[in-house]
């Protein structure tokens, strides 16, 4: 079975900041299974030590994902996304950026990233960063 890597934004469960890890993903024969697979790695990058992405609220999960003729991927989050979310501009942020930025920096095909939960679109997360237009361009990271 090919592999090949991705990086993964992770929050520092300290700090809170973003820090890039390389893994590896089995390779899919189609773009939309990588993406699903690359998704689950980096809400859950240690599925074994039950560790999830400190990036991520308990419970956050990606319910489906589709691709755009376009290079749009849309990815569908579950309700724990916003309801579990912590709040606060940093954490909105490290969520957001972990989720377009792996997206971005992996799949050369995707030139923006929408995300969405349970199927609609979203204003915010949990009141800062506006979600409402897709993400096309890498979101820096606070070193």
């Amino acid at each position: 079975v090919s592999k090949r890597e991705v990086t993964l934004f992770l929050g520092d469960p300290a700090t809170g900041a973003l820090v890039k890890k390389t893994y590896e993903i089995q390779k899919q024969p189609t773009l939309l299974a990588e993406i699903t697979q690359t998704v689950a790695l980096l809400i859950q990058p240690e599925p074994e030590a039950e560790t999830r992405n400190a990036a991520f609220p308990e419970g956050a999960q990606l319910l489906n994902a589709f691709v755009t003729g376009g290079g749009g991927v849309y990815l569908n989050m579950n309700r724990n996304l916003q309801d579990r979310h912590v709040g606060g501009l940093g954490a909105e942020l490290a969520t957001v950026t972990a989720l377009v930025n792996t997206m971005l920096l992996n799949f050369k095909e995707i030139t923006y990233v929408q995300i969405l939960v349970e199927g609609a679109e979203i204003e915010t997360l949990a009141g800062h960063v506006d979600c409402r237009k897709p993400f096309s361009k890498l979101l820096l990271l606070e070193s």
